[in-house]
């Protein structure tokens, strides 16, 4: 978990553009991005995982192996978690 004195929305701003480098970024705030892709397809999905009002979460690259970063309102900062996920079956 990281902090950052900056509101939740500048952190979100920052983290969207630079995880655009690795592909299309879902925000997992927007109905669409949560829809379950078809059985056996590769498509990164938030599925139930909308963020709380207020807060954000942003994926990026496939169903096996993404990247993902979830923002959280702190006071007047954020709080933030990033991760590398890579599933291997």
């Amino acid at each position: 978990m990281f902090r950052a004195a900056a509101p939740a929305d500048q952190v979100a701003a920052f983290y969207a553009k630079a995880l655009g480098r690795y592909g299309e970024v879902l925000d997992c705030r927007e109905p669409a991005a949560r829809v379950k892709p078809p059985k056996g397809s590769d498509k990164l999905s938030c599925e139930a995982s909308a963020p709380q009002a207020g807060d954000y979460e942003y994926r990026v690259g496939t169903a096996q192996s993404f990247r993902v970063v979830s923002i959280k309102r702190d006071g007047t900062g954020a709080r933030f978690d990033m991760a590398r996920i890579d599933l291997k079956f």
